[in-house]
């Protein structure tokens, strides 16, 4: 597969461009490079990140993170599973992003008051790179208290969740960051 060359990582921090606009800016530099005549080696590439195609796909489809932190007691080993899993799926259907890429974690019995009192409470940290709008974060609101209401009966009303955009370079993987 040839490799199409481009500067993506530097017109994203000039022009703090999000995800999407840079997945219309790259789509189009594809199309132009497959419609160009092949180049020969001599003419080489410029000083952009060279990137494939399946690389361009791994890259944009990449990172989100769900971590709930809760006073809850710890949930059967199964129960906790099948939660994880709908947070997963959740997570990945909410940002349009693969799943294969998402990472839930759970961490329950933790000390926390919320209003001054000890009852089961929940903090929610949802990580992800791209700008999160302001639909997506109150439709993941919605969603995740209502599965957290359900997986660990911990009201709606005592959930705080946090969502995070996260800049490429800020976030590691695989050895690498993105």
């Amino acid at each position: 597969m040839a490799a199409v060359s481009f500067r993506w990582e530097a017109a994203a921090r000039q022009n703090e461009l999000n995800i999407w606009q840079l997945k219309r800016s790259v789509q189009s530099d594809l199309v132009k490079e497959i419609n160009s005549p092949p180049r020969s080696e001599s003419e080489g590439h410029d000083d952009g990140l060279l990137c494939s195609l399946s690389s361009l796909k791994e890259l944009s489809n990449s990172m989100p993170l769900i971590r709930v932190l809760t006073s809850a007691s710890t949930p059967e080993p199964a129960a906790a599973d099948v939660l994880l899993k709908k947070l997963s799926k959740e997570l990945a259907s909410q940002l349009g992003k693969s799943e294969s890429y998402v990472m839930a974690a759970l961490e329950p019995q933790a000390q926390i008051t919320f209003g001054g009192d000890s009852t089961p409470a929940c903090l929610i940290e949802i990580k992800s790179i791209g700008q999160m709008t302001p639909a997506q974060t109150t439709a993941m609101s919605q969603a995740f208290c209502k599965h957290i209401e359900t997986g660990l009966d911990v009201p709606q009303d005592r959930t705080y969740i946090e969502f995070v955009d996260v800049r490429r370079p800020m976030w590691g993987w695989n050895g690498q960051t993105f």
